[in-house]
């Protein structure tokens, strides 16, 4: 190992160590990190570490943002479902109804669930729906319907008589 790696690696052990005190008293957010390249692990069964291959300082945001963006483009592979109708069935909950309220919000997650299970979409559970749901809040919000319910959302309230 080479002393500038050994220094990254000291290095970043310190920082690590210096945010897991912090949190104890304080809210810790990093705005620039360092990001390691690894290189091929040794050829000799007794060397198990990878060397550093390259490393660089960058914006956290914009790593987790670049990270995210990654994601969604590669949900139709993974899920085998575009973005836009899972944007349509995760939405459709929430349509009016004929009578009564609008669906629980609370269940909207697992009601979305079931109806992908039932369109031959089995991978898609309440957590990755609720992950992909975040993500396209932060990053993609151009995908999701507007959220302004008009007067299509009002179910008028008729009495009995």
């Amino acid at each position: 190992m080479s002393s500038n790696a050994l220094l990254l690696h000291a290095a970043t052990a310190l920082i690590g160590e210096l945010k897991k005190r912090l949190s104890y008293c304080f809210t810790v957010t990093m705005v620039e990190d360092v990001y390691l390249t690894w290189g091929p692990v040794g050829e000799s069964k007794w060397d198990f570490r990878a060397p550093v291959a390259s490393w660089e300082i960058k914006n956290v945001a914009e790593q987790q943002k670049l990270k995210a963006l990654k994601l969604l483009d590669g949900f139709e592979q993974t899920y085998g479902c575009s973005l836009a109708s899972f944007v349509e069935v995760a939405f459709s909950p929430d349509k009016k109804r004929r009578t009564g309220p609008l669906p629980s919000p609370h269940t909207k997650v697992e009601r979305t669930a079931r109806q992908f299970k039932a369109l031959g979409y089995p991978k898609l559970t309440p957590a990755v729906i609720r992950q992909y749901l975040s993500l396209l809040t932060d990053y993609r919000a151009d995908l999701l319907p507007p959220t302004d319910p008009g007067e299509d959302n009002i179910v008028p309230f008729k009495p009995k008589t």
